[in-house]
């Protein structure tokens, strides 16, 4: 990740040192998290199964913030900085289901997100890639009432995107896949065991940016 960094750095010292097309702006999106549902059982200390939990979904995504972008012949960058925030939902249904039933819970997440998108660009259209960093600002869990979970939450996180964009004059539209380089079940554990979910934050947005040029 660190050589991906200075690639983007290079790239943008080179770019700044000629006659670019340099602009300011601000933008605002949303997106949906793209994992499928899937469970995990959560045993105690002697093997035997308490819990299910459940991840059942996740509101939408929002996001706003600055973002850069620099145009040099048919080559673009655009790092931007962002806030994001958005909740992840889960079942918990306790074992004997007669005694306890099901639970609804989430987890809440609040970030600030550095993109550094760089790629080619030709008639409005641009085509770009690279790397995210996510550092976390808020977060909170109801897991919490299952008896054995334990929090393992890393400030960190990092992943990729891809992006499709358009520029009509002043407005910019992006649509946006982002992966991720974690799983939900990275930060939860029950017991001493990590939780065996797959899926992660892996999204599928849509940004609005206006722009204003700076020279």
């Amino acid at each position: 990740m660190k050589q991906i960094l200075l690639a983007f750095l290079a790239i943008f010292s080179t770019i700044q040192a000629t006659d670019a097309q340099v602009r300011f702006g601000a933008t605002v999106g949303t997106g949906i998290i793209t994992a499928r549902t899937e469970s995990v059982y959560v045993g105690n200390v002697s093997d035997y199964a308490t819990h299910e939990v459940t991840f059942t979904g996740a509101s939408p995504i929002f996001n706003a913030g600055l973002t850069y972008q620099n145009k040099i012949g048919w080559m673009f960058m655009q790092p931007s900085i962002q806030y994001s925030q958005y909740s992840v939902d889960y079942t918990v249904e306790a074992f004997p289901q007669s005694y306890r039933g099901i639970t609804e819970v989430n987890e809440k997440y609040k970030s600030i997100d550095l993109h550094a998108i760089a790629g080619i660009h030709s008639h409005n259209m641009r085509l770009g890639f690279g790397p995210i960093f996510h550092f976390l600002v808020g977060f909170e869990s109801g897991l919490d009432n299952v008896p054995t979970y334990k929090e393992n939450q890393s400030t960190l996180s990092t992943g990729f995107a891809g992006a499709v964009g358009y520029d009509l004059k002043a407005i910019s539209i992006d649509l946006k896949y982002e992966g991720s380089f974690k799983t939900f079940g990275d930060h939860i554990f029950f017991n001493e065991a990590k939780s065996r979910l797959k899926g992660g934050p892996d999204q599928l947005s849509l940004a609005i940016t206006y722009t204003i040029p700076y020279k």
